[in-house]
Formats: C-alpha cells, sequence, structure tokens
C-alpha cells in the first residue's frame, strides 16, 4: 500500500489520496471476535425514529470508505456526548451525541471516526509510547481525512466545527476538562484547520499541513466505558 495514510496527509496531496491509503477492513472472523467480546449490558436499543433516520443516514459515508456492512453501528448509555471505533469493527455513539448533533453533525463526526482507521497502528503506537505530540498530529490528520470525506458527498466541513464545539460545551459544562485533554488539538486549531481545508478542497490546490476533530472525553463507569478510553 505504499506510504500510510497518515504520511499522505501530512505531506501534500489530493482527496485521491484517499483511495490511494485506504487500508483494507477488518476480516469476517476479526469481526466475529470483537463483537462476541462487547459488554451484554449499556446497549441503548429503544430509540425514536428521528435517531434511527440520523443513524440511517450515515450510509453513503460508510458506503464512500467501504466500511458499509463492516463497522457494526451501536449506540450507547454514556453520560458523555462522544463517538468512537472501537477495534476498526464498531462505531460508537452516545446517546447524548445522537440527540445533540444535527444529521450532518454526526455525519462529520463520524467521520472523523472512521479516519482513525487510515492512521490506526500509528495511532496506537503513540498511545503506547503515551507520545501526545504524536496524538494532536494523528487526530488533525482524521480532522483531515473528515474534511475531505464530507466534501465528497457534498457536506460543508463547517458541520465538524460546529459539531466539535457543541460537544465540547455539553461535556465541559457537565463534567469539565478530562485528565487525557492533552492528547487532543485545541479547539481553535481544529477550526483553523478546517477552514483551510476547505479552501484546498474548493480549490483543488495541494493541502499543506494537517491536524484532527472529535473530542473524545473520559467517561464514567459503565459497561461501555472501557471501549471509550
Amino acid at each position: 500500500m505504499g506510504q500510510t495514510c497518515a504520511n499522505l496527509v501530512s505531506v501534500s496531496t489530493h482527496v485521491a489520496d484517499l483511495d490511494a491509503c485506504r487500508p483494507a477492513p477488518i476480516t469476517a472472523g476479526e469481526r466475529t471476535l470483537v463483537l462476541r467480546a462487547l459488554p451484554v449490558e449499556g446497549e441503548v436499543t429503544q430509540l425514536t425514529n428521528k435517531e434511527r433516520q440520523k443513524l440511517r443516514a450515515l450510509g453513503p459515508l460508510l458506503r464512500l470508505h467501504g466500511r458499509e456492512g463492516v463497522y457494526e453501528l451501536k449506540v450507547i448509555a454514556l453520560p458523555q456526548a462522544w463517538t468512537g471505533l472501537y477495534e476498526r469493527a464498531v462505531l460508537l455513539v452516545s446517546l447524548p451525541a445522537l440527540r445533540l448533533l444535527s444529521p450532518e453533525e454526526l455525519e462529520a463526526v463520524v467521520a472523523h471516526e472512521i479516519g482513525h482507521e487510515y492512521v490506526w497502528p500509528e495511532y496506537i503506537a503513540a498511545q503506547k509510547r503515551n507520545d501526545a505530540v504524536r496524538l494532536r498530529e494523528l487526530e488533525l490528520a482524521c480532522d483531515t481525512i473528515a474534511v475531505l470525506s464530507l466534501t465528497r458527498l457534498g457536506v460543508k466541513p463547517n458541520r465538524l466545527v460546529t459539531a466539535v464545539e457543541k460537544g465540547l460545551r455539553f461535556n465541559y459544562g457537565r463534567f469539565g476538562r478530562p485528565s487525557n485533554e492533552n492528547s487532543y488539538p485545541a479547539f481553535k486549531i481544529r477550526r483553523e484547520l478546517v477552514k483551510r481545508m476547505s479552501r484546498v478542497t474548493r480549490t483543488k490546490l495541494p493541502i499543506a499541513s494537517l491536524t484532527k476533530p472529535p473530542y473524545m472525553p473520559e467517561v464514567s463507569n459503565s459497561s461501555y466505558s472501557d471501549l471509550s478510553q
């Protein structure tokens, strides 16, 4: 596959690079093992029609990345507004996030989470080293992938900014600052990245630099809390 997507995004490249560096999906056997290991409790299954419509609206994004039928989508009972990709197999959306975000904002944060699969080995390695600088860089790379994805789908990239801002306000107002905040770029940096990327994608110019989105807060004890760390 050549260069990793993290490197491709950080140098100078175009939307087509997502196709060049897209990782192979998790195998059916691996997916089965991940799903079997999921907690029994903590999943929210009673959803309104409006909430189900938001989830169904993620279909084009999943198809864009070749992940429809690969990712299991679960809504979970966490108090924070939070989304995450677990073991490259399960997209987790907290109930507060599902209710707080508009359909396009939810699409934006899920695009960011899908971006994590493109930089998965680098991200895991940085976590093991406790390398906060590299983690912030990779978060920004995921933001870049999200902007490229939204542009292809005809969704305004600014939806990522408004989604992040809503999540920050919701979580900070209720739970304060998380202890792992240093591993994530400041909101203003993410906002500027989205602005810059929006100009790049409109003019078809090369991408000069990278950066990321969605806020991953610490979560309280629950069946799914360990998955969101």
